[in-house]
């Protein structure tokens, strides 16, 4: 399903804004509903939505749709354990790719404030929280702290050397 959305989605969504359905665009509906179904069954989903609830508590982030901050915490969760180069590239490529946010300035938070980085990382690790569902390791705040930092650098850097392509 993966391989769907990154084969399918930037046309899905284009298909989308002209109000017009498509083979790209069912394949990518399909694939959406469905991983979304199985990640929250699985919990395969835990430091995304955690850290999205921890953005969430930031007044600066009440307009900003869920699958923003979601996006923000999938990008994130590439700096809380191992994870190959190419695949961060990759990903982060496809949230440029269908109009994603990949900083935390595109959600109207600043990555300079170690004070609401400190809060979203508190609420995303706060007992009974779902980070602590799924990860590989015990996750902390200051660790989400600092994986928030790092996805931030590292979408800056790209931004300034890279294109966009997936």
């Amino acid at each position: 399903m993966p391989r769907t959305l990154f084969a399918h989605a930037v046309d899905a969504v284009a298909d989308c804004k002209r109000k017009t359905v498509t083979p790209a665009f069912d394949a990518t509906l399909e694939a959406t509903v469905l991983l979304s179904g199985l990640g929250f069954e699985s919990g395969g989903v835990a430091a995304a939505h955690a850290i999205h609830h921890g953005l969430a508590q930031l007044d600066s982030t009440h307009g900003v749709l869920h699958g923003e901050k979601v996006a923000i915490g999938t990008l994130a969760s590439l700096f809380l354990w191992p994870c190959a180069d190419s695949e961060r590239r990759r990903v982060f490529a496809f949230c440029k790719a269908v109009g994603l946010p990949t900083r935390l300035a595109d959600i109207h938070v600043d990555g300079a404030d170690r004070a609401a980085l400190t809060r979203v990382a508190e609420r995303a690790c706060r007992e009974g929280e779902i980070i602590h569902n799924d990860e590989p390791y015990p996750v902390n705040a200051p660790m989400v702290v600092a994986a928030l930092e790092a996805m931030d650098r590292y979408a800056a850097l790209l931004d300034r050397t890279e294109p966009a392509i997936i």
